[in-house]
């Protein structure tokens, strides 16, 4: 099934992410040439979905959006790049991504973040992975990994 056609697409892929957050169902996705972020809502199971937002933010998105929806106090911490070529941060939402606001950069000596994601290891411990590279063609990558402690 078809959700929609992705309007002003200017490459030739669409990045995203799909969440559930409480009875709702969030899909995000970007632009991977652009740094737009898109939000679209279901709350009937995925059979109709609102129209796009644009949802972006100060940063640019890393490629797939990286998402981790914390389902004790309906947070949701995002993944992105403090500019095209740059290291990383994390940005938190109150409002099921609506709007964001930057928690911490990660800043792996100056490299730029490129894939990442999260896993809830407990109620109040996140495992987040992440890849940095070099130079712009993905040569001398190395992957990192640190626990994120959430506060309730």
């Amino acid at each position: 099934m078809e959700i929609f056609s992705v309007p002003n697409q200017s490459s030739k892929e669409v990045e995203n992410v799909i969440v559930k957050a409480g009875n709702d169902i969030l899909m995000f996705y970007s632009d991977p040439s652009k740094s737009i972020l898109y939000r679209t809502t279901s709350i009937d199971g995925g059979q109709n979905w609102s129209k796009p937002e644009d949802v972006t933010f100060t940063g640019w998105i890393v490629h797939r959006p990286n998402i981790y929806y914390n389902k004790n106090n309906e947070t949701m911490l995002l993944v992105y790049r403090e500019g095209k070529y740059n290291t990383g941060a994390i940005a938190l939402s109150k409002d099921k991504g609506n709007s964001w606001k930057k928690l911490f950069s990660i800043n792996e000596d100056n490299r730029r973040i490129t894939y990442a994601d999260f896993v809830e290891l407990n109620d109040n411990t996140l495992g987040f992975i992440y890849a940095t590279e070099n130079n712009l063609n993905g040569d001398d990558s190395d992957l990192f990994y640190t626990t994120i402690h959430i506060v309730h």
